[in-house]
């Protein structure tokens, strides 16, 4: 009897995914690239070694590189199934010999290339740093934005204690040296007490203002109402000038900050002082309303009114325009001799 030494032909006779028959293509007896998706995870080849002499003995061994690295001995078995094959790109190796035992080391191979899932490719790895990256200096300048604010609402309560109740504090101080000295030579002092009692006053209505204005609290509009309402109470009705305070239902949500709320107020109190001195009205009506994200406030009077144009020696209205624009809003006066005055300031507003 003679040994069979002929070398088997090997081929690849089937692919299929999920064991139904997939659409290959072949370049001669080798198969073109196959490519899947990641989820088709259960493949499987059939393969044959073109061996005829008592076929039954034909021996096969495969691999799938970059799966596993040995050989896999399956003896006459002539199919290899794989499952749940991560993204990648794989070579499929299969080697056969025949009945007598003669390999085929060469065999036969397909490239086999499976696309991961977006959330394991390199341009969402890349996409998931920026977006890490972005939200880690979303809080880092939202930290620094918060430190300046915080920055800035030191200086601005630091200036005006220094603007306000220092020149305050200073002018009692002379006139309380003053009055010492009138004492010692025999002077009147009681105007100069009367001036010392004053100045303290508005020392403590100053100071007053600044710790309203910086309590949390007060951000509500509802609190900043009531207290507009109890400042106009008493300036108003003390010049006999009755008034009504009117708003709509939006202006009570809102929200107005420790670094707008001080200058909202400072306008509405210069504009009521104004009014309560130099008017001679015998009406007066405050509106707020809060339409498109502007907060509007209307102070109007049917009082003598004045010439817009004419130079004052006072600064209240370059105050109140000044803290209008650090408001970013805009401050409107219409008035005219004998014509009344209507003081409208619009600021931008976010709910």
């Amino acid at each position: 009897m003679k040994m069979n030494r002929r070398i088997p032909t090997v081929v690849i006779t089937n692919f299929k995914i999920f064991d139904q028959q997939a659409a290959v293509m072949r370049n001669g007896d080798m198969l073109q690239p196959v490519r899947l998706s990641y989820k088709e995870n259960m493949i499987t080849f059939d393969f044959a070694a073109l061996n005829f002499t008592n076929s039954i003995l034909n021996q096969y061994a495969y691999q799938l590189e970059g799966f596993n690295g040995d050989w896999i001995y399956c003896g006459n078995k002539q199919s290899a199934t794989f499952t749940n094959l991560d993204g990648g790109t794989y070579i499929f190796r299969v080697k056969a010999a025949n009945n007598d035992g003669v390999w085929n080391e060469v065999g036969t191979e397909v490239l086999l290339i499976v696309n991961p899932p977006y959330w394991k490719t390199w341009w969402f790895y890349v996409l998931c740093v920026l977006v890490v990256a972005s939200i880690l200096y979303a809080l880092y300048r939202f930290r620094i934005n918060q430190l300046m604010r915080l920055q800035q609402i030191r200086s601005r309560i630091s200036r005006d204690l220094h603007d306000d109740i220092g020149s305050t504090l200073s002018s009692i101080n002379m006139i309380s040296s003053m009055a010492d000295k009138s004492v010692t030579t025999g002077k009147k002092t009681s105007e100069l007490f009367q001036t010392i009692s004053h100045a303290s006053s508005q020392a403590l209505e100053l100071m007053n203002d600044i710790v309203w204005s910086i309590n949390p609290k007060n951000d509500k509009m509802e609190m900043i109402i009531i207290r507009m309402r109890q400042y106009a109470s008493e300036i108003l009705e003390a010049a006999q000038i009755p008034f009504t305070i009117e708003m709509n239902e939006e202006t009570k949500g809102i929200i107005l900050p420790i670094e707008k709320r001080k200058d909202f107020y400072l306008i509405f109190k210069e504009a009521i002082n104004n009014l309560a001195k130099y008017s001679n009205a015998s009406q007066a009506t405050i509106r707020l309303k809060y339409v498109g994200r502007i907060l509007s406030l209307i102070i109007s009077d049917n009082g003598k009114g004045f010439n817009v144009d004419q130079k004052y020696q006072g600064n209240g209205l370059k105050n109140m325009k000044a803290r209008a624009e650090s408001l970013k809003g805009d401050l409107y006066i219409f008035t005219g001799p004998g014509e009344g005055t209507i003081v409208t300031l619009n600021i931008p507003v976010t709910p």
